[in-house]
């Protein structure tokens, strides 16, 4: 080997780095070929604020450590005007669909006056306690609880139901029971159990709007909002806990013969990438029905899934194990984070669970740790070369020249 035979000792270290910063960048390159969920997940971006900021500043101010909501009164009246004469699809772009509720309870100063969609789990009307000239009603959710303002006083609050709101997040607020967040919202609203979503006449019919040809230009390959529709719809309507996937059937199927799997049941396990929560555009949707997940996934292959889905399971993470049963659409494509088109099968999930198994994949941390201990241990065998080819060397003793007799 050229390191051990060369005599200088800063050559052969010299050669020594070269190979390890050459398997190095082998190595980098050959476990991250596909994206993960830390290289993906998005950073949280609040944007503009619907609210009046006079309004929201008084939640804002951390320095206030008011004993009274009678401080806050003004500010809360002045968000209540503003949500009174607005109109649903002009605040709704200010959404932040991806802001999450435990985030928002951690920094609540950072988070006010961000308008986050949320779907509530019990609501409790407690207008009598408050006494205020609104309603008040405390609503669960996964994070905790939260007192919200409302524009629109409800007639009647059914227990057992599920309602939605368009949270305006106001911030924290402590009062002679402790600290207590606070929000705004227009109105509750009451998610209905099907038929939220128009379908069209039949699988075929939505088939026809399908088209995921790999020749044809990437802006025609965009996904059909009608048939996609379509399919949420027959996921929300129908019984579909007797139906069983087919079986044998996986990414090469799916992605070889599209137009016979085409509306078929199928099942797939990945470890979860990313999840992105989308909005639905449409006049004719109900709210809170217009919000879905779209989860990319990785199987033990390392071949990619897209799964969309009315909901996902509580707290999920990255690299948690997904279990998806639902219809193959259609073949689609995403750019990405190489700017490279990567092609992946679309499925509508019926069923979404997580299940509890060592999650595919390796991560950036596992790969670092990887790369170093390969490292250390090549460093390591250079160095045992290096020293026995030394002692060789040395138990040798001096070679003596021998002189050539003078010839006459």
């Amino acid at each position: 080997m050229l390191f051990v035979k060369n005599k200088n000792p800063l050559v052969s270290l010299f050669i020594a780095v070269c190979i390890m910063g050459i398997l190095y960048t082998s190595l980098s390159m050959m476990t991250s070929f596909q994206t993960t969920e830390e290289e993906l997940q998005p950073v949280f971006e609040r944007g503009n604020i619907f609210l009046p900021v006079e309004g929201v500043a008084p939640f804002r101010d951390k320095y206030k450590e008011n004993k009274n909501i009678e401080v806050y009164k003004d500010a809360i009246e002045k968000n209540r005007k503003v949500l009174e004469g607005a109109i649903r699809k002009e605040y709704m772009g200010y959404a932040s669909l991806n802001a999450k509720w435990s985030a928002a309870f951690m920094a609540p100063i950072q988070y006010s006056g961000v308008l986050m969609p949320v779907k509530a789990i019990e609501i409790i009307d407690v207008s009598d306690e408050w006494k205020f000239d609104w309603a008040v009603v405390k609503v669960k959710l996964e994070a905790g609880e939260i007192l919200v303002h409302l524009v629109d006083h409800p007639e009647e609050i059914i227990k057992g139901e599920v309602y939605f709101l368009d949270l305006f997040y106001l911030g924290k607020v402590k009062g002679k029971n402790g600290s207590q967040h606070h929000g705004i919202a227009h109105r509750l609203y009451l998610l209905p159990d099907k038929g939220v979503l128009p379908k069209e006449r039949s699988d075929e019919a939505a088939f026809e709007k399908i088209v995921d040809e790999y020749s044809l230009p990437f802006e025609t390959r965009r996904i059909s909002s009608d048939a996609f529709q379509h399919f949420l719809s027959k996921v929300q309507t129908e019984d579909h806990r007797k139906i069983e996937p087919l079986k044998g059937v996986g990414y090469a199927q799916l992605m070889d013969s599209p137009n016979r799997y085409r509306g078929k049941v199928v099942e797939v396990t990945g470890s979860l990438i990313h999840y992105v929560k989308r909005r639905l555009s449409g006049a004719h949707i109900k709210p809170g029905m217009e919000f879905y997940y779209e989860c990319y996934l990785l199987d033990s292959d390392r071949l990619e899934y897209i799964v969309r889905s009315f909901d996902i399971p509580q707290d999920v993470k990255p690299r948690d194990i997904f279990h998806a049963k639902g219809y193959f659409m259609q073949r689609t494509n995403f750019h990405n984070r190489m700017n490279k088109v990567t092609w992946a099968p679309l499925i509508i999930a019926m069923d979404l669970e997580v299940r509890t198994e060592k999650p595919f994949g390796i991560s950036s941390a596992e790969r670092i740790a990887l790369i170093l201990i390969l490292s250390v241990l090549i460093l390591i065998f250079i160095v045992l070369v290096f020293l026995k080819k030394k002692k060789t060397t040395r138990s040798r003793g001096p070679l003596l020249k021998v002189k050539k007799p003078k010839t006459k």
